[in-house]
């Protein structure tokens, strides 16, 4: 348990989610993800999931998050509305570096929208340093429902030229060396989570996602574009999202992937899809075309609304 002058730091129990949730209404209008996901979260022993109580009644929490054995995320930072400004989020953010040092982490990162100043201030000053920047866009119920094609007729199958791909290797090697990692500087998004494009993880997320494709014409066969989907960590069984982890390809089969993704999500009843670009990558036309918006419109289509932290891993080591 770490203590800071008037705030203790522990470790979230079961019987905090009552508060924490409270917390969380007041957050992006209501619409925070934390409820779908604060059971989860004190249930896994991985990482940490921490909160800070002030006079003895929680007012903030955050989540470090285990990528793999040594590669720390940190997500889910939130303070009471009426008790910011009080050193809750810089408590936080200290213990959870701490713990990211006591478990032996080779890196720490998180990401945040480019508007969250409160946010990227304070973690510069604890050390974090920007490594890359993302264009984030979603799709919601209404543009799932008004899922068609150009002319305005309803998509009542996926596309015949869409196949599954049942070639791990095939797919991983088409990601490995997309423009999309390369823009990336290395990293594979997930919405506002980002992981290194390792063979290993590229390899585990093809495991449990869907995976399509569309092939050139025989005899060639070879992909022209690749899509790979998965069930957002931030959903539940009642609000289920979908995340697009990478869409690539040529023009005209991106934009049928991205079609096909809204027909999907209709099909099943998901309410959202949200997929994170490099700035400049070619996807977003094509995804901009099928109904997907842009988050922070306002932000020129050449800067980044999502930007990517990390604290230095030299530091985090000790070295």
């Amino acid at each position: 348990m770490t203590q800071a002058p008037g705030i203790t730091i522990r470790r979230a129990v079961p019987d905090d989610a009552g508060a924490i949730c409270e917390i969380s209404s007041h957050i992006w209008d209501g619409h925070d993800y934390i409820p779908n996901v604060v059971d989860r979260w004190v249930a896994d022993d991985t990482g940490a999931f921490l909160v800070a109580e002030l006079d003895g009644h929680v007012r903030g929490y955050g989540k470090l998050t285990l990528h793999t054995p040594l590669d720390g995320w940190l997500e889910g930072l939130r303070v009471d509305v009426g008790f910011r400004r009080r050193g809750l989020a810089r408590a936080l953010s200290c213990a959870l570096v701490d713990h990211a040092r006591a478990l032996g982490l080779h890196t720490l990162r998180f990401a945040t929208s480019v508007d969250n100043v409160e946010s990227i201030a304070l973690n510069e000053r604890a050390g974090f340093r920007r490594i890359a920047g993302f264009r984030y866009l979603f799709a919601a119920e209404r543009e799932i429902l008004a899922v068609g094609t150009p002319d305005g007729h309803r998509l009542d199958t996926a596309d015949p030229a869409v196949e599954r791909l049942t070639d791990p290797a095939e797919v991983a090697q088409f990601v490995l060396s997309s423009d999309l990692v390369r823009m990336s500087g290395g990293l594979f998004p997930g919405g506002f989570v980002f992981q290194e494009a390792t063979p290993e993880t590229v390899m585990a997320i093809i495991g449990r996602a869907e995976c399509l494709g569309i092939r050139h014409p025989k005899p060639d066969r070879t992909l022209a574009a690749v899509l790979i989907v998965e069930s957002s960590h931030e959903g539940s069984v009642d609000n289920p999202g979908l995340v697009i982890r990478f869409l690539e390809g040529e023009p005209s089969a991106s934009g049928a992937l991205a079609r096909w993704t809204l027909w999907y999500a209709h099909s099943r009843g998901i309410s959202y899809i949200d997929v994170s670009t490099p700035c400049g990558h070619p996807s977003t036309p094509a995804l901009v075309e099928a109904g997907f918006e842009n988050w922070h419109s306002e932000v020129p289509e050449s800067l980044p609304t999502i930007l990517v932290f990390e604290y230095p891993p030299e530091v985090l080591r000790g070295l």
